[in-house]
């Protein structure tokens, strides 16, 4: 079996590119995996366990996507990790594993950033949610609101437009997909590897060591956390450690002047791996928010379950999926008073959070293994195989109709014409190359 993976490769910052450092290895077992990137540098470990090969998404070779059992393309919402990955998957079909379900951010910066195209990005908005929506969306632009005002409209369809199948880690990421009765979709929880050792939990006495890390951005919520415990009365038994970029300093650090928090809280910007994870064998709680979610499983909850660490949650998408006993529910309606809460319990019962880690550990290890992931991932391409290469002719079929078209009124041109016969030529013979791939896509059906 022949598989080719697109993915985010470490050293990128994206977690998802943690999740190919460890699937990979596992898919290898399974397969002959080619990984296909865009970067210019990649974890040497990785080529052990694969070819590496890069790609430039206007001049890719179409002849190795298609002589493959199965293309898996990881789609988030970071513009600059998965332009590429997105414009291949739009144009040869395959598995779609989708790790945020609302990607507004994503096509906001395919559209708006990278291609200055606002009005193309309004009308993408209004074609698919309404009137209203477009109105929304050009307010957005304009700067009268905030892009949370937008975050609803997920553009999820967008990116499966040309899928062949899906792939999501949240239950409730599989119940709305598949009820759009569109593709074959199957849910798989994230993988993480669990390394075998842990440093031992330092003594359940003040002070309590609390933790925050990762891309610091508004959802986050630091400045509840901050306000909770500046409000809080037993504060100086707590000691806040916040990792990671601050997408907005001024905000978090005019928070902790406001609520006298310098004592309490240090900020220590991005550190390598190996600083976070002593930071987390070390701590006493974490807290992992997200308000609003972008529907994503969060690779931050998994490191901080291999630590055997408990952590407060929002309760919302896929945090809220999970048991009761093995995170802290924070209400986004009631955010400061249930943080509070919280920090009272871990100072009456430090135990009772030391167990609600442990059990989070279990967790991580009995349904996140990369193993379990890759054979995921080979059942697609199994149950795929019979009529997935159709799946790429009826593709140029499709362009070929959008093409000539204006045949009828007799528009159609010279150029026309040799892109036709292009595209023909490829369809009778698929290992030549279908042509300049960017002017035929440009006449696609759908608008953009």
């Amino acid at each position: 079996m022949r598989i080719n993976y697109f993915s985010p490769l470490l050293p990128s910052q994206s977690g998802i590119s943690e999740v190919a450092e460890q699937v990979v290895p596992a898919l290898s077992q399974y397969a002959t995996v080619t990984v296909w990137t865009d970067q210019t540098e990649w974890s040497q470990a990785l080529a052990q366990s694969a070819k590496i090969r890069q790609y430039d998404p206007n001049d890719v070779s179409w002849r190795e996507l298609n002589d493959t059992d199965l293309n898996v393309y990881h789609i988030g919402n970071n513009v600059h990790f998965h332009h590429g990955i997105w414009q291949i998957s739009n144009r040869v079909p395959g598995l779609v594993v989708v790790h945020d379900v609302k990607l507004q951010h994503l096509f906001y910066g395919i559209t708006c950033v990278r291609g200055r195209d606002g009005e193309g990005y309004i009308r993408e908005i209004s074609r698919r949610y309404g009137h209203e929506a477009g109105i929304t969306a050009r307010r957005f632009l304009s700067g009268e609101v905030p892009i949370a005002a937008v975050e609803d409209f997920s553009m999820t369809e967008w990116a499966l437009e040309n899928a062949a199948a899906v792939m999501v880690h949240t239950r409730t990421a599989f119940q709305q997909i598949a009820q759009a009765d569109r593709w074959p979709v199957g849910y798989q929880p994230l993988a993480f590897h669990t390394p075998p050792i842990l440093r031992e939990r330092p003594r359940q006495a003040p002070p309590y060591r609390l933790v925050i890390f990762g891309y610091i951005a508004y959802n986050r919520r630091v400045e509840a956390v901050l306000e909770a415990l500046g409000k809080f009365a037993q504060r100086r038994k707590f000691q806040l450690d916040i990792y990671g970029k601050l997408d907005d300093p001024d905000s978090i650090n005019g928070c902790i002047q406001q609520f006298n928090l310098k004592a309490q809280v240090k900020v220590h910007g991005f550190v390598d791996d190996a600083v976070l994870d002593r930071a987390l064998s070390e701590a006493h709680l974490a807290i992992n928010l997200r308000y609003p979610t972008m529907g994503e499983a969060s690779i931050s909850q998994l490191r901080i379950w291999r630590h055997a660490l408990p952590a407060l949650v929002t309760q919302v998408g896929w945090y809220a999926e999970q048991p009761e006993d093995i995170v802290c529910f924070v209400r986004p309606e009631h955010e400061v008073e249930d943080i509070q809460q919280h920090l009272a319990a871990l100072i009456k019962q430090p135990e009772h959070f030391r167990a609600m880690g442990q059990r989070g550990r279990q967790r991580l290890e009995s349904m996140h293994s990369p193993d379990a992931y890759a054979q995921a991932i080979v059942r697609f391409a199994a149950q795929l195989k019979p009529g997935y290469q159709n799946l790429t002719t009826q593709y140029w079929l499709e362009q070929v109709a959008g093409i000539m078209a204006p045949w009828q009124a007799g528009e159609l041109s010279d150029r026309d014409l040799d892109r036709v016969t292009q595209t023909i030529s490829w369809l009778s013979h698929p290992t030549n190359q279908p042509g300049n791939i960017d002017s035929i896509t440009s006449t696609k059906k759908s608008p953009r």
